[in-house]
């Protein structure tokens, strides 16, 4: 999936549930983090659960121990980083257990609507699992046209919570 829509959908569910703009705009960038692994020609595999849990779980103790009264804006960022995952794992493979096992999976989820009105062609739902993941090199979508209508839209719908609510 594109870093536009990894920022943005996150970004708006955050904002539909009441997180201040400000905090969902700041904290946004976190949804992108795990695909840092493009510079390591990994990408992929350290989009897991298990290295998800090895930067949660130390970071809450912390939290909840020197910055109380920072939780709120945390949990946020977990969201984000979480969101990430989530989305993901319906874009192909990922390496959910990573690096405790090189197996990567992905869910397919796909409506097709044949050309002729109200009739479904196919409907596919299923889990993928890949033996191993390879390394993936090569070029990677920054921004298409619908990242680009994605924000955007966000864009208005965000500026116009903005100042109805001042």
């Amino acid at each position: 999936m594109e870093p536009a829509f990894h920022l943005i959908l996150p970004t708006i569910l955050a904002v539909a549930l009441g997180i201040p703009v400000d905090t969902a705009f700041f904290l946004s960038p976190l949804s992108l983090l795990f695909d840092f692994d493009i510079f390591l020609n990994a990408h992929r595999r350290f989009h897991s659960l298990a290295i998800f849990t090895a930067i949660a779980a130390p970071t809450a103790f912390l939290v909840m121990i020197m910055l109380p009264d920072m939780m709120v804006p945390y949990l946020v960022g977990l969201f984000y980083l979480g969101s990430h995952l989530l989305l993901d794992i319906f874009t192909g493979e990922m390496a959910l257990f990573y690096p405790f096992s090189p197996k990567g999976y992905g869910l397919k989820f796909k409506i097709q609507i044949d050309n002729t009105p109200l009739r479904i062609g196919e409907v596919q739902f299923g889990v993928r699992i890949i033996p191993e993941i390879g390394e993936k090199t090569g070029s990677f979508t920054l921004l298409s046209g619908q990242g680009a209508v994605a924000i955007l839209l966000s864009s208005v719908a965000i500026f116009l919570r903005i100042i109805g609510s001042s």
